[in-house]
């Protein structure tokens, strides 16, 4: 009962309050960057560079018992 409740009720808020964090530092740091002359194009090669290696990990800890869903049949 207390899984299932995690699941549906404290779960989807936890990540909603994780990613609006994120998106008021993000803007922050833009804010910060852009007054000191930084281009918006490198910050967002530098956010999309950041982003993949913070997400790349996530590879290897997620699994998936069947791998055959993306082999040709």
């Amino acid at each position: 009962m207390t899984g299932k409740y995690f699941q549906r009720e404290v779960l989807p808020v936890t990540a909603l309050v994780i990613m609006e964090c994120a998106n008021v530092g993000l803007n922050t740091l833009f804010k910060a960057a852009t007054l000191q002359g930084m281009s918006f194009h490198v910050f967002i090669v530098y956010s999309y560079g950041l982003a993949a290696l913070l997400l790349l990990p996530s590879l290897f800890f997620s699994y998936r018992l069947d791998y055959s869903f993306f082999l040709p049949h």
